[in-house]
């Protein structure tokens, strides 16, 4: 059984883009789909389309808050539209994760729907999961060195206006340096993800990795 889900991203480094008919993915499909442990059809939908679909369709006022309003909002979108699972999407930045999280499920609760809601929310940004796992480097010629990844993803942070700081969009950009890559930064943001190791995505970043991967095995209580 192949269950449906929809996904709500941010921006091109996470969930991907679309030009006309047609969708080009970043990393966040490939999470979705190495943590579950059903075969699923993932699609993408960028937060402006989703709100554009949301007039069209003339949804009942918001019940829930803050980041609440966009995972209600999803779920009442998948719902009208046949999908099974609805993934809300959205970086944690230096912002509380716990709040972010718990807002989200308050508005799935509130959607009125039976869709399985889901946040994912990366603490601090995707580049800081695409830091983790050094195997998934590999195949760009061996495990970055110069720098290395750092011990902890999650924690790292910094000035992105200063390129030698820990911001996890400088910090990746240093280590993708190495193997002297400058652009199609979604494609190689796309395979990293692929080949990264959930096993060890949620040893380097229990807080976040880790609380969606065991959100993602409650989808097995659908078909049993």
């Amino acid at each position: 059984m192949t269950l449906n889900v929809i996904v709500c991203g941010e921006g091109k480094s996470d969930a991907g883009f679309q030009i006309f008919d047609k969708w080009y993915l970043g990393p966040v499909e490939q999470y979705i789909l190495n943590a579950s442990p059903i075969e699923l059809n993932v699609s993408c939908i960028n937060f402006q389309k989703l709100e554009k679909r949301i007039k069209i369709q003339r949804f009942k006022s918001d019940k829930s808050k803050g980041h609440g309003v966009k995972a209600e909002r999803l779920a009442r979108f998948a719902k009208l539209n046949n999908y099974d699972i609805a993934i809300c999407y959205k970086d944690c930045d230096r912002n509380d994760f716990n709040s972010f999280y718990n807002d989200m499920i308050d508005g799935f609760e509130k959607s009125s729907t039976n869709i399985v809601g889901i946040p994912m929310i990366p603490k601090e940004m995707i580049e800081s999961w695409l830091l983790a796992d050094e195997e998934s480097f590999k195949y760009l010629g061996g495990i970055p060195t110069k720098p290395r990844l750092p011990k902890k993803p999650e924690d790292i942070w910094g000035n992105r206006r200063e390129p030698d700081c820990d911001h996890p969009k400088c910090y990746i950009n240093r280590v993708l340096n190495q193997y002297y890559i400058k652009d199609k930064l979604l494609d190689v943001y796309h395979d990293i993800a692929s080949k990264s190791r959930p096993d060890e995505l949620r040893r380097k970043c229990p807080i976040s990795y880790g609380r969606f991967y065991e959100d993602m095995q409650r989808i097995k209580d659908i078909i049993e």
